[in-house]
């Protein structure tokens, strides 16, 4: 369920990332269990500072990997609508503050004007 629409929506799975799960050994039906409770884990924020601790990242939020996969995916040609969609934004608009211009974009975006000699 999206905590901010309150609508459940699917989102769909790289096939590496399909393959790297089915690989995880079950004990439960959830894939993240709280080993001490066996539950599963609903709010990642300790585990994520405890991460990015450990990995000596500093001014990473986990809400900053939203903006990586809309930039990526904008990188690699997939239309902002589609985007928008597996995001969950109900408008364009926000997409678009997500999904970054990369400077290689810009760049091959002004050559197109090369084909006008």
């Amino acid at each position: 369920m999206d905590k901010f629409s309150r609508q459940s929506r699917k989102i769909p799975l790289t096939d590496s990332l399909i393959e790297v799960l089915n690989n995880i050994p079950r004990i439960t039906d959830y894939v993240f269990v709280n080993l001490k409770t066996m539950k599963p884990y609903t709010d990642i924020k300790n585990s994520w500072s405890t991460l990015m601790e450990k990995a000596n990242i500093e001014n990473f939020r986990f809400h900053d990997l939203r903006h990586t996969v809309a930039t990526r995916m904008v990188e690699k040609g997939v239309p902002l609508p589609v985007v928008q969609e597996i995001m969950g934004h109900a408008k364009i608009s926000t997409t678009m503050r997500y999904a970054h211009v990369v400077p290689r974009q810009k760049l091959e975006a002004i050559n197109v004007l090369d084909s006008y000699k």
